[in-house]
């Protein structure tokens, strides 16, 4: 949106002034007005002019129709109809003035000039209308695809109205009343439509707001002109040629605000996602590695400590005094809350535990090993006065374990036994592993 951030009245009281000082040398240019009746046939040079304005009102109702059925703005449905209505009237205007239509008499002429006045009276109040329309009021949904027929419905209207009227003489009666009305409806539609436009500038400091006030304020300057000072044909193209200009200048207003600037806006939007898009494909880029070099260090750390907690188990083949002690480790991930010990309480005693903590990885680990500190102590009769004594071992280590502050999720079983290699004696005590151990007997009984 181009924003103007001063309302810059200055400059729409400028192109008004200069368009009237440039209207009143014009007016007044006797030489210029025979330079252009030697050269040029001005009947012809007026036709180009209205065929211009045609299409310029033309593209202006491509535009807005555009405009209307993207976003069903009310605004825009009535500058359809308005320069639709506009262009339509210039056409019938073009044939009826037209030599090649001199079968027409003067009295149809004359029927179409009302005709004419009254029709465009009702577009400029089209115009005062528009211009007090909020721009973001929208039309209710139920009307959005009558509204595709709109030009269709307005062009039937004209053609209906203007037949009826070309036969209507009655209206000869009072044509200068009513032309005289008509005028004056005008020229206030409009001088209040450039007031709102104004005002609409200021608040939204908009410029192609204020230049589409200035495109109304010429197109007032040329009809007040051709409606009251417009005595030659020169005159009468002088006229044209400022309503030209008006319509130019509104066209480019109502392009720009309606089709340039919002695809500007969206070119723009779509280069932001694009960069944002290849920024944040960077940024996931290098996240990744950040993520991946964490995990593997995360990774690395967790393998030391399971090489860590490993190495706390004893080993495989343990021989003590002729008695062989077996066993194997496989945990089921990195780290495991399963854990066992085989250890030596004196020179006839063996200790052994087997306990597993709820849970697996960090925190379980964590835990054994505070089980393994716990369970068996390292001070001679501490470790033999508990060693022989599983159910004391075990006591000892469930009042250690509650008198931590661990969550209340976190449990554990455990089994404790010593094992006398002389008489072959082999003690045991359990917290929650309520399974006998099995005795496999020479003989191969199992007990």
């Amino acid at each position: 949106m181009v924003i103007d951030q001063k309302p810059k009245y200055m400059k729409f009281i400028v192109v008004t002034i200069i368009a009237l000082i440039i209207l009143g040398i014009l007016h007044n240019a006797i030489a210029l007005e025979k330079i252009f009746l030697g050269y040029f046939n001005l009947l012809q040079l007026n036709f180009l002019i209205k065929i211009g304005g045609i299409i310029l009102s033309f593209i202006m109702l491509n535009t807005c129709y555009y405009s209307l059925i993207a976003h069903h703005r009310t605004r825009m449905l009535f500058f359809v109809l308005i320069f639709e209505g506009y262009a339509i009237l210039e056409i019938l205007g073009t044939i009826f003035y037209s030599r090649l239509f001199v079968e027409f008499s003067r009295v149809t002429i004359t029927l179409f000039n009302v005709y004419y006045e009254v029709a465009l009276m009702v577009l400029t109040v089209f115009i005062a209308i528009a211009s007090i329309v909020d721009l973001e009021d929208k039309l209710n949904d139920k009307y959005q695809k009558i509204i595709k027929w709109a030009p269709i419905v307005q062009i039937l209207i004209l053609l209906i109205t203007v037949y009826i009227v070309m036969s209507s003489y009655t209206l000869l009666i009072n044509q200068e009343i009513i032309i005289g009305v008509a005028h004056a409806v005008q020229f206030v539609s409009v001088a209040f439509a450039i007031v709102m436009y104004l005002l609409l500038y200021k608040r939204i400091r908009n410029r192609f707001v204020r230049y589409f006030a200035s495109g109304l304020s010429i197109l007032l300057i040329a009809k007040v002109y051709g409606a009251t000072f417009a005595l030659t044909e020169f005159h009468m193209m002088v006229g044209f040629m400022f309503a030209l200009v008006g319509i130019w200048i509104m066209n480019h207003a109502t392009f720009r605000y309606n089709i340039e600037i919002p695809y500007s806006q969206l070119v723009n939007a779509k280069k932001q996602i694009n960069l944002y898009a290849e920024n944040l494909e960077k940024i996931v880029t290098r996240r990744t590695k950040e993520i991946e070099d964490v995990n593997k260090q995360l990774v690395d750390e967790i393998e030391n400590a399971k090489r860590i907690q490993q190495s706390l188990l004893p080993p495989r083949r343990f021989y003590f005094k002729n008695t062989l002690f077996v066993s194997e480790y496989i945990p089921c991930g990195s780290l495991s809350g399963d854990f066992y010990d085989i250890y030596q309480i004196d020179e006839d005693n063996i200790g052994m535990y087997v306990l597993d903590v709820s849970g697996h990885g960090i925190s379980a680990a964590l835990m054994t090993m505070f089980c393994n500190n716990y369970v068996k102590s390292t001070e001679r009769l501490i470790k033999r006065y508990r060693g022989l004594k599983p159910h004391r071992n075990i006591q000892h280590f469930y009042d250690e374990f509650n008198k931590m502050s661990f969550p209340d999720e976190m449990h554990m079983v455990i089994f404790f036994a010593s094992y006398n290699v002389k008489t072959r004696l082999l003690k045991y005590s359990n917290g929650g592993l309520n399974n006998f151990p099995i005795l496999f007997k020479k003989d191969g009984q199992v007990k």
